[in-house]
């Protein structure tokens, strides 16, 4: 759409993992350093963790194009699909026939791949990506795996990817014996301030273009937006270039940016949030999960960008101390001082960042004291 106007031979923040754009950070580096190191020492059990977005997928794809020839890897990627037998989908990641068959004849197939591998001098490593996903039933099949390797014989290599959840899971006594087997480990962290700005200008030169579209303001402006995680910097940046382009500007300048992440943010579909008010006293309104009657079934720590009406309740009693009700959430004053609606058909859904800024202009409104749970929130003049 915009390529042709700003000299590029293809869009320069696609969301697509590619290689050819990885940007080596001293984070990055170090990450496929450890990942290489790992295949090249024989390492049984390689970690890589990181943050939704911060570019595992894309130092995997890397590192795929960097392997040795006498090295056979399988990728497996549909971990949200596995349910009650990963066999297949390791098979699968092998290209080995895998359906109608029972677990033991895929064993029994893998069992057989991996020495025929191995006969002819080749190694092999397994490759699961989004590896939170797994249970921890499919972690311990995993880990059975390695029993696989005898004595100085290697059969198989795993790398196990994903989001800090995944420690999370290893740490559980039930999978200590897969945790013992770890050999490498490591921790992609995000972009600082300062390589943020250069992630930016790197993809610009790949793409052929002129590095200087982001001044170093609007660089320092969608880091604080970012916070450094590459795929919410493609999101801003791309979605600057297509409000440029439609307004006939070749640079980007502060108030486009703010008004990209506003657009964005207000209809839930940039994943940001301000961190929810801190407690200033006793006295102050918040309830912590014992408070909540009825199931809990927000993680928030994981939460989706966007939240059914029973949701936005529960988060806003959870988040915020606000005790709502769902009818007050329906009035239709909401949708004129409220947190924004958007609709799924005719479902509708509230983006949590609008949620967090209602709630907040909420409590700074509201009198000191416990709010009444009965009582409909308070009027806003203006929804941020």
């Amino acid at each position: 759409m915009y390529e042709e106007f700003y000299g590029f031979r293809e869009k320069p923040f696609s969301l697509n993992p590619d290689p050819n754009y990885l940007f080596k950070s001293r984070k990055h580096t170090k990450g496929l350093t450890m990942l290489e190191y790992g295949l090249a020492s024989e390492a049984s059990i390689v970690i890589l963790t990181g943050e939704v977005g911060s570019g595992k997928t894309t130092l995997t794809r890397k590192l795929l194009q960097r392997v040795s020839h006498d090295l056979t890897i399988g990728v497996m990627t549909h971990t949200s699909r596995v349910t009650d037998n990963i066999f297949p989908w390791i098979c699968h990641a092998f290209g080995l026939e895998h359906q109608g068959k029972d677990t033991v004849t895929l064993f029994e197939s893998l069992n057989n791949f991996l020495r025929a591998e191995h006969k002819a001098n080749r190694r092999v490593a397994l490759i699961v990506d989004e590896a939170q996903n797994l249970s921890v039933d499919d972690l311990d099949e995993i880990r059975m795996l390695s029993n696989i390797n005898v004595d100085d014989n290697l059969f198989m290599q795993l790398v196990l990817v994903g989001q800090p959840e995944l420690l999370e899971k290893l740490r559980q006594p039930e999978l200590r014996q897969l945790a013992q087997r770890i050999s490498v480990d490591y921790d992609l962290e995000a972009l600082s301030k300062e390589e943020t700005a250069l992630y930016i200008r790197h993809r610009i030169k790949i793409a052929g273009g002129t590095t200087d579209l982001f001044n170093d303001r609007c660089c320092a402006l969608v880091y604080r937006e970012s916070r450094g995680i590459p795929r919410l910097i493609n999101i801003i940046c791309d979605a600057a270039l297509v409000y440029a382009f439609a307004d006939g500007g070749r640079e980007i300048d502060e108030d486009l940016l703010k008004t990209v992440i506003h657009d964005r943010v207000l209809g839930g579909i940039l994943p940001i949030r301000k961190a929810a008010p801190k407690k200033s006293n006793a006295s102050s309104p918040r309830t912590g999960p014992e408070q909540v009657s009825g199931l809990i079934t927000l993680n928030l720590s994981e939460l989706p960008t966007r939240l059914t009406r029973a949701q936005a309740v529960e988060y806003l009693s959870r988040r915020h101390g606000i005790p709502i009700k769902e009818n007050t959430l329906y009035h239709r004053h909401m949708e004129n001082t409220g947190p924004p609606i958007v609709y799924f058909g005719r479902k509708p859904l509230y983006p949590v960042a609008g949620l967090d800024e209602w709630a907040e202009a909420a409590v700074s409104d509201q009198p000191s004291g416990t709010k009444d749970a009965d009582t409909t929130p308070p009027r806003i003049a203006e929804a941020s």
